[in-house]
This record gives C-alpha cells, structure tokens and sequence, in this order.
C-alpha cells in the first residue's frame, strides 16, 4: 500500500499530509511559524497531536527542516477560509466529545 501525501498552499504556508498506520495522519511543515504552532498545539493538547521524539528529549533543533505532527483525521481537521488566505485547524477535544456523548444519551 502506497502512502501517498498530499500538499496543501495556503499563502506563504505549505502543509503536507499523509494516511499513518489504520486510523492516524501526518501534518508536516516547513514554515517556522507553523512549526511552532503545531509544536505547541502538541504541549496543550498531546492526545490530539503527537510527536515521534519523547518530550524530554525534544530540543529546539527537533524545530529546524521539516516538523511533523500525527493525528486522527477524525479529531483533527484542517480549515481553509475562503478569500482571506488563512488556515486553521478544527479539534475534537477529548472533553467536548464526552460532553457530546453524554448529551446524546439523555
């Protein structure tokens, strides 16, 4: 099975993703800010975006070339908006979607 990935421009910003395993993609990108953006997207939300390097042993040169991040497609959307050159991303928080779980059920 090819894993092939897919460039996304938005702006100056260039994103790459791909499938990861049964259930899981990959975000990469170049651009500095973006980089630390995910990175700390990573520090707050570690279940939602995960890194291949333990956290203890992340340094500031794991920042430089390309930085990637894993997700679940299901939780973790990317968003473009239309006509003002911005892209954001869509999470399902893990306390939101028991919330919305526990309204389902009532």
């Amino acid at each position: 099975m090819e894993n092939k990935s897919n460039k996304i421009v938005v702006g100056d910003v260039e994103l790459w993703t791909a499938p990861f395993g049964e259930d899981k993609a990959t975000i990469t990108a170049r651009e500095e800010g973006t980089k630390i953006w995910l990175y700390s997207m990573h520090q707050k939300m570690p279940e939602l975006f995960e890194i291949f390097q333990d956290d203890e042993d992340f340094c500031k040169e794991d920042l430089e070339d390309t930085f990637t991040v894993i997700v679940n497609p299901e939780k973790v959307e990317i968003l473009i908006t239309p006509g003002d050159i911005r892209i954001g991303f869509r999470c399902v928080v893990p306390d939101e979607e028991k919330d919305q779980e526990e309204k389902a059920d009532e």
